[in-house]
């Protein structure tokens, strides 16, 4: 294939996964769905993987992103009988055929499982390891914070309000500009899980939200706002690898930037949580941090999945092992990359407030660094340009300031 042709494929790759991962958002799914896979079968041989050593000769990250997604559609490829078969069962399972469909669907996650199907972490790095050690030495402190998490639920559900998803949209758009003339649009929904799912990078961008009140709510809104503004503002002239193949920091590092503003009492005013309501959700926030900092650390030294998203929840009912196999096998993150994002967001966090204070989100030169910083795609690594901005914190500390 040549350069052409293999962009091309990969833009209409992620555009039918969109399309179909849509119509089951917030339910069991997997991700990207066999009938996809079967879609665009010629990206996923031997010799793909040669085309595209050939192709991008000299452009080793770009090779690398290419070289990653290639090879693990292969794998799928490799057990896309067992895929289908779990797929189906999935559907009769979202819709409502419980049972023996359930437990075929365990059964059929677990034999895939064994039969080596994995996902491996993208980029990890000996620095992943360094930070996920020095959370784990903290791990007194964090306990304790996690053992008060959610105590105050009740209350946080009157602190943070349903129906504030426009002004919660808002404070993130209008006062700095983030969105502005020639980006791409972004579709905002309710559904059953926030999320953001890309159509066509950077013109059109579903942002799915999740109503309600409280802060696990209010977090998942942030967070997918976050992943669409940047995915929004991406060059339309970015090569497809660069707009398609995240490296080691995608949207979802600036996804967790924005869920970050829940820390800050100056940002939460600006919405109209006001007084010792501020208190409670800062507070919590802080302590539902610490406890998903911890839990990612544990999971990435022992090699389990990441955590699973609110939308997920219906892997709770499972067999522990089931559900560890079903959370690799329907695409979602791997624990060292959600680390990795949380690390990432925490020194982006660091140089916006450093620079523009508490209130960084109303500046319009942060907003200016922001868009900068999203036009390079994924074509440069993130902590790369971080490191460019003088920050560089290999083992994690950024993330324990708060505490």
């Amino acid at each position: 294939m040549t350069p052409d042709s293999l962009r091309e494929q990969l833009q209409g790759f992620h555009r039918l996964q969109a399309r179909e991962e849509r119509k089951a958002w917030g339910q069991a799914r997997l991700a990207p769905l066999p009938a996809v896979d079967d879609e665009f079968s010629d990206l996923f041989r031997d010799q793909t993987l040669d085309d595209v050593g050939e192709a991008f000769r000299g452009a080793r990250g770009g090779q690398r992103r290419w070289a990653r997604f290639i090879l693990a559609g292969c794998r799928r490829r490799e057990d896309r009988d067992e895929r289908r078969a779990l797929a189906l069962s999935l559907e009769k399972c979202r819709l409502g055929d419980a049972g023996r469909e359930n437990e075929a669907a365990m059964e059929q996650a677990l034999a895939l499982a064994a039969a080596g199907e994995h996902r491996e972490d993208e980029n990890a790095s000996p620095g992943d390891d360094a930070v996920c050690r020095n959370l784990l030495a903290q791990r007194a402190g964090l306990e304790d914070l996690r053992r008060h998490c959610g105590e105050a639920s009740g209350e946080l559900r009157q602190a943070l309000p349903a129906g504030r998803e426009d002004a919660v949209w808002r404070s993130l758009i209008e006062a700095a500009g983030f969105l502005r003339r020639g980006d791409g649009e972004i579709r905002r929904t309710t559904g059953l899980e926030s999320g953001c799912l890309p159509e066509a990078i950077p013109q059109i961008i579903h942002l799915v939200v999740q109503p309600g009140a409280g802060l696990e709510a209010w977090e998942g809104q942030l967070q997918a706002a976050g992943a669409a503004l940047a995915l929004a503002h991406l060059p339309r002239d970015l090569v497809a690898e660069d707009r398609w193949l995240p490296g080691g920091g995608g949207a979802g590092v600036y996804g967790r930037l924005w869920a970050r503003r829940l820390l800050q009492p100056s940002w939460l005013e600006s919405v109209g949580v006001t007084g010792s309501r501020q208190e409670i959700v800062t507070g919590q926030a802080r302590k539902r941090l610490a406890a998903r900092l911890l839990d990612l650390a544990e999971a990435s030294v022992a090699g389990r999945p990441g955590l699973l998203p609110p939308g997920w929840s219906w892997l709770a009912s499972w067999p522990a092992d089931s559900a560890a196999a079903m959370a690799q096998l329907c695409g979602l993150p791997t624990a060292p990359a959600m680390l990795r994002d949380e690390h990432l967001a925490a020194l982006l966090d660091h140089v916006l407030l450093r620079r523009w204070g508490h209130r960084w989100e109303r500046s319009r030169q942060g907003a200016d660094l922001l868009r900068q910083l999203w036009s390079e795609g994924w074509a440069r690594p993130l902590t790369e340009l971080l490191s460019f901005l003088g920050e560089l914190d290999p083992h994690g500390d950024a993330l324990l300031e708060i505490f």
